[in-house]
């Protein structure tokens, strides 16, 4: 395995850590079994533009937000008794099948929300809602 993948055990600065993930041959985001667990690590994992292979539990909003911008090879889990389902469909279509050189295309519309722009229109929103007195619109 040493062969093949680099670790660093310590924090790095967000540009040298995009400029890791920017020049890496692909890259794994995986969540823990706290379904509540959200790694904002997803959204530079997205911009650089790799393959991806994402790996959460099912009720994970990260794993809603790698859905609806089907971005990466998506895995999702439930329970412990879906290890050996996961591992078996992760070896096939991430080792065997090559899932770890494809780059898959992000929906862009489905990202934009989380951009800077994104959530200033939201934050825009909430508030022009408070003067008027409305509820926030969906």
């Amino acid at each position: 395995m040493a062969d093949y993948v680099t670790e660093h055990c310590y924090r790095v600065p967000y540009f040298d850590a995009f400029y890791y993930l920017t020049h890496a041959d692909a890259l794994i985001a995986v969540g823990s079994n706290d379904p509540t667990y959200s790694a904002s690590k997803i959204f530079p994992y997205v911009l650089a533009r790799r393959p991806m292979l994402v790996v959460f539990s099912a009720r994970s909003p990260v794993m809603a937000i790698a859905n609806a911008m089907g971005c990466g090879m998506r895995f999702a889990f439930g329970a412990t008794g879906d290890v050996d389902t996961l591992s078996t469909e992760i070896a096939n279509g991430w080792f065997i099948n090559g899932g770890m050189r494809k780059f898959v295309e992000t929906d862009a519309n489905a990202f934009l929300p989380y951009t800077a722009e994104g959530m200033t229109r939201t934050l825009r929103d909430c508030f022009d809602a408070a003067v008027e007195g409305r509820p926030m619109s969906p």
